[in-house]
């Protein structure tokens, strides 16, 4: 091989092909170790201020919770009040049926859901006066929305484990996107008794009378001696 061919393909011993690999390989490896290292620096961030997030959530929907029951549930409480922290329960509880409402019969619906919703509270304080909330514990459900799981208990030392579904992302405050009673989930629960009985399409009568009758079966407006729950 001429001299200035073997000077062409040799630099330093080595085949100039070897060589451009080897650099090749190195530059692969310090590439993929800065790509590793900024991976690590961003979640050694992340995670932190997620966490943190995840935290601040929880304790706003526990939080919330208890508010709405100490409000609800006192004695002499205004239960009316509580209209604009079911509206979003209301439609989750019609789900398909809220569709198909026109304008006017989701306003009817929405008044006529909240004055349910408040006598229905009314009826849960006066049956079992002296409920108290104990907070468990909250914790991240699908969608973002946060689960706080609760025992109601009772002056007796009874309790229910009640689990509340917030939504914290709709609209300007938390609203109560749905809760379980024993396990039960109470929207799932009047949803499937409103496609049963109330027909389809239902008007908002159709669906609120369907809820009615259940809340009259599940807590009658009179005590079990007889008493009007006044």
């Amino acid at each position: 091989m001429p001299p200035h061919e073997a000077a062409s393909t040799c630099y330093q011993g080595k085949p100039v092909l070897a060589r451009l690999n080897h650099y090749h390989v190195r530059s692969a490896i310090m590439s993929s170790t800065c790509i590793l290292s900024a991976l690590a620096i961003l979640l050694g961030l992340f995670l932190p201020i997620s966490a943190a997030r995840a935290e601040i959530q929880q304790a706003a929907a526990a939080g919330y919770i208890r508010a709405l029951f100490d409000a609800n549930m006192m004695p002499g409480s205004d239960t009316s009040r509580i209209c604009s922290d079911v509206a979003g329960f209301g439609r989750f509880a019609a789900g398909h049926a809220w569709q198909s409402l026109g304008q006017e019969e989701r306003l009817r619906f929405a008044g006529k859901f909240c004055a349910l919703a408040s006598e229905a509270v009314d009826r849960l304080r006066r049956r079992w006066p002296g409920l108290h909330l104990v907070i468990e514990e909250a914790n991240e459900g699908p969608q973002g929305l946060q689960i706080v799981s609760s025992l109601v208990r009772q002056s007796d030392g009874a309790t229910w484990p009640v689990d509340w579904t917030v939504a914290l992302d709709e609209g300007p405050a938390p609203r109560l996107a749905d809760l379980k009673i024993l396990g039960v989930s109470l929207g799932i629960f009047l949803r499937t008794i409103a496609q049963l009985r109330a027909g389809a399409p239902a008007t908002a009568d159709q669906l609120i009378g369907t809820w009615r009758r259940a809340l009259d079966r599940a807590l009658p407006p009179t005590l079990p001696d007889g008493d009007l729950l006044k």
